[in-house]
């Protein structure tokens, strides 16, 4: 078990409550039982024992069910925030390509290109609420795009490379995105896989589209990502805070039967959930690399996205 790492406040009750509780468990079963019987107070130790930065307010959980609980509606946080501390020297993406390419990138490397994609998205007049999506392999630009969206509180989606067109359609034309990011091709058994057809397919059918962003080299057709965040110069970090129930990604089902549906998640939610999950139950820590094999169409992308706010490095393969 891990111990605490956090001292609380002669004036922050409800932390040394907290505190006392967490000192009362002993094994992973009677965290589990806390975790259930107090779960205002666990997911208070769960933000404060992890660092998270931002506050969760005085509020805990009211109301009562799966529809109408909610959770820390006075909380004032972005979880972009949490994901991108620490030391900015530390390597905490590794990416690996098919043919065995690797790139690297410090925390401060991409704190620097998070905070160019908010700003190029704010300038696109993108705010609060708006939807960004992806069409995209599991590469570094979608791990910024995202991190870019969640700084001015717009909501990330993304599906993978290989999906077809009316399967990224279902989903997308749903959520009304208004900047995509997306691959033109990628490579799969030894293959390159071109994908621009499909592409300017899903494209002509996204009317709500403000602007295309493609990885890789610049194409006649769209802006490259590298070439669009180099015209993207803030003058300072940007981020924007907002409540704990401020959507950050939608998620799909399957679609097995009929259209798949809208699933949303809290930024904030997210981030909790995940970090409760690889600190207590894999003893993750932040000299860890993280690996998940997933596709960017899968809910552990987000998992994985997610695991930044550990302290740890991911590591992304293709």
């Amino acid at each position: 078990m891990h111990r605490a790492l956090w001292s609380p406040s002669s004036t922050d009750s409800l932390a040394i409550k907290a505190l006392e509780k967490y000192a009362q468990v002993t094994d992973f079963q009677s965290l589990h039982k806390w975790s259930i019987e107090s779960p205002e107070l666990f997911w208070r130790y769960v933000f404060e024992d992890n660092g998270v930065i931002g506050s969760l307010g005085a509020k805990g959980i009211t109301g009562s069910g799966v529809q109408r609980s909610v959770f820390f509606p006075d909380a004032h946080l972005n979880a972009s925030d949490t994901l991108l501390k620490g030391i900015g020297d530390q390597i905490i993406i590794t990416e690996i390509s098919e043919s065995g390419v690797k790139k690297e990138y410090s925390r401060s490397q991409v704190r620097k290109i998070a905070n160019q994609v908010a700003f190029g998205l704010q300038e696109l007049g993108l705010k609060e609420g708006d939807v960004v999506s992806a069409i995209v392999s599991n590469v570094a630009e979608t791990i910024f795009f995202a991190l870019g969206a969640l700084k001015i509180g717009a909501i990330f989606s993304s599906t993978s490379a290989d999906f077809g067109t009316a399967t990224v359609l279902d989903r997308l034309e749903q959520i009304k995105p208004k900047v995509l990011l997306v691959t033109t091709n990628y490579q799969y058994n030894g293959k390159e896989i071109e994908c621009s057809q499909k592409i300017a397919e899903i494209v002509s059918q996204l009317p709500t589209l403000k602007k295309v962003i493609a990885i890789g080299d610049q194409s006649s057709t769209y802006s490259s990502f590298n070439n669009w965040i180099a015209t993207c110069n803030p003058s300072q970090e940007i981020s924007i805070p907002g409540g704990f129930n401020r959507p950050g990604f939608i998620l799909f089902s399957s679609g097995t039967t009929g259209k798949p549906k809208c699933i949303v998640h809290s930024a904030a939610g997210v981030l909790l959930k995940v970090l409760s999950e690889q600190k207590y139950h894999l003893d993750i820590r932040p000299t860890d690399n993280i690996f998940y094999y997933t596709t960017c169409g899968w809910l552990m992308w987000n998992w994985l996205f997610m695991g930044l706010g550990t302290g740890a490095s991911i590591v992304l393969f293709d």
